[in-house]
């Protein structure tokens, strides 16, 4: 097969980025199952019992501790898959309704490399629709799919609804650009983009993506050069066609799809979040440059202001490469960055945001940031000498993006190894000290690890109101479960006073949506913990005021106040 041929140059880019890939992210293969795999896999009913009509009907996490707003059915449907692959490679037993069900990783981590290799080839394909030098063909996506700051999305399993959701987009990009008249093309275009719309609520930029296209594909000057659609005509049904399809995902979202309030976010100023956004900028192109130090908690604590300047001079310079492809008509600035600017300003921290920066947000805005820098160094590859230099140089960066790529992934074997490796850098991160003490308690059985950072977690909530008087009678939902988690904990170990203190916080606590099971679970331990020292009266009193505010559990209520006595006993001492 000529190299010369394009065929033969696309197989061998394609066979590279697939190769790639797994060199990338083979020592993921043998990582088990972190952080919300648990709640995404092992624990989702209809993931293990492959109910898969259901999957389209709920949250991610609806049998996770606590649930949120993630309607993510494509990801869950690709977790079932994988689980039913690993259960029949690796049958065993079925669990007792009280066990994890335990399979074997591997297929799942082959998974995520694949989406991962189909996103960098999809993207490699849109350029390619969009005329891109062979030089930009081939280092954009393959330094795409090797770069370090994709190992969130990748060597994660529950990461896969990035890659997924970029695939589907990519693809449906790729679509709509050779659709021209042709119904074929823009039929699949719709297709891919309410694929994309059904792993990851971020697919919703892609719409806009396609605008930019259009956009640019009417300024262009040199449509010989820049082959937008075999037409020459911009996709106007495949673009009216994707917002009509982001509408009606809007409304199904925001009414049947809606599964609970979104979690509190950053409730700072515009002027504070712009600023920050900037300093965010300013530490994500660092990153893109040099990807050391990666961890899952990063915050601005430690990023100085000046800062701020650099990431306003790079978004001034990527304005101005915007501005300057679109009035010289060249197509693949204007959409590289725009690519970069639409997708980076949802995780830029300038609409109010659970964490100012999160490394897999940049798992689209990438790919518009590499087209920009090797469109800028393509007209450098024309010379022969110069070419061989810049092939040199990105094999270079390839090599260390692979090295650190590998390096990162083990961080990525088990809960503690990522939680513990997290905690180096940022050891107040409430999240992640939370996360470590469930697997502890769920997992592992290490009952004194967990009650170590259950307290870490209470603790720091407890500096968050020392420092804001204005918080001091708010509670969080994962400073409930800790306070709950130490209950369980006491009890079991019949230290009922102890047990009791941490119940008795908890419903004390007035119940909203967000926060009625943990105070729920609560008040169903201090009732036991009553039951088990023999306060009755205590129990009786705590039952009766439960009738009213706690209806869900009436049930339990009923069970209890029919095995009380008539006539109460004294109460006995409690036990620390």
């Amino acid at each position: 097969m000529a190299m010369n041929s394009e065929s033969g140059f696309r197989f061998l880019v394609s066979l590279a980025i697939i190769s790639a890939a797994f060199v990338s992210y083979v020592n993921t293969f043998s990582g088990d199952f972190v952080w919300d795999d648990v709640s995404s896999v092992l624990l989702h009913e209809d993931v293990t019992n492959g109910r898969l009509t259901e999957l389209f009907k709920k949250d991610q996490h609806a049998y996770g501790r606590g649930q949120g707003n993630f309607y993510r059915p494509l990801v869950s449907t690709s977790f079932l898959v994988d689980f039913a692959l690993s259960k029949a490679g690796d049958p065993a037993p079925a669990p007792t309704p009280e066990e994890v069900p335990r399979v074997s990783p591997f297929f799942f981590h082959i998974t995520n490399v694949l989406w991962h290799a189909a996103a960098a080839l999809a993207f490699f394909l849109v350029l390619a629709r969009l005329g891109a030098p062979r030089f930009v063909q081939a280092a954009v996506p393959l330094l795409y799919v090797v770069h370090p700051l994709h190992t969130e999305a990748v060597a994660y399993i529950s990461g896969r609804a990035d890659p997924m959701a970029a695939a589907f987009g990519f693809a449906g990009l790729f679509f709509a650009l050779g659709s021209g008249k042709r119904w074929m093309g823009v039929v699949l275009s719709w297709v891919c983009l309410a694929l994309a719309l059904l792993c990851k609520e971020s697919a919703t930029i892609f719409p806009f993506v396609l605008l930019v296209l259009v956009i640019g594909i009417r300024m262009r000057q040199k449509p010989e050069e820049e082959r937008a659609s075999p037409s020459g005509e911009p996709p106007y049904a495949a673009l009216i066609g994707s917002f009509v399809l982001l509408a009606v995902y809007g409304v199904l979202r925001m009414t049947v799809l809606h599964f609970a309030k979104e979690s509190s976010a950053n409730g700072s100023g515009l002027f504070t979040r712009a600023l920050e956004a900037m300093q965010s900028l300013a530490v994500y192109v660092k990153l893109i440059f040099w990807p050391a130090n990666l961890h899952m908690e990063r915050t601005l604590a430690d990023v100085p202001g000046w800062s701020a300047l650099v990431g306003l001079a790079a978004l001034a310079a990527m304005l101005a490469v915007a501005v300057w492809g679109l009035k010289t008509g060249r197509t693949r600035l204007w959409f590289g960055a725009a690519l970069f600017l639409i997708t980076w300003i949802p995780v830029s921290g300038i609409f109010p945001l659970n964490a100012p920066l999160a490394e897999h947000g940049m798992y689209v805005p990438l790919a518009g940031f590499l087209t920009v820098l090797f469109e800028l160094l393509a007209p450098l590859a024309r010379n022969t000498s110069l070419r061989t230099v810049l092939a040199f140089v990105v094999f270079l960066a390839g090599t260390f993006f692979v090295l650190q790529t590998v390096t990162r992934n083990r961080d990525w074997r088990s809960n503690d190894s990522i939680y513990l490796a997290t905690l180096e850098d940022n050891p107040n991160s409430i999240r992640v000290n939370y996360n470590l003490a469930v697997t502890y308690e769920d997992l592992a059985g290490n009952l004194a690890g967990a009650r170590r950072y259950y307290d870490r977690v209470i603790a720091l909530y407890a500096d968050k109101k020392a420092k804001d008087p204005t918080l001091a009678n708010t509670y969080w939902v994962d400073e409930l479960e800790s306070h709950v988690s130490l209950g369980r904990i006491f009890f079991e170990q019949q230290r009922y006073q102890l047990a009791g203190e941490h119940f008795s916080t908890v419903i004390r606590v007035e119940p909203n949506d967000e926060t009625r099971p943990a105070v729920s679970s609560a008040f169903l331990g201090m009732a036991q913990t009553l039951a088990a020292v023999r306060q009755l009266d205590n129990l009786r009193a705590l039952l009766e005021s439960g009738k009213a505010k706690f209806p869900e559990l009436q049930q339990q209520i009923d069970a209890m106040m029919q095995a009380l006595p008539t006539a109460t006993a004294g109460a006995a001492p409690a036990q620390s």
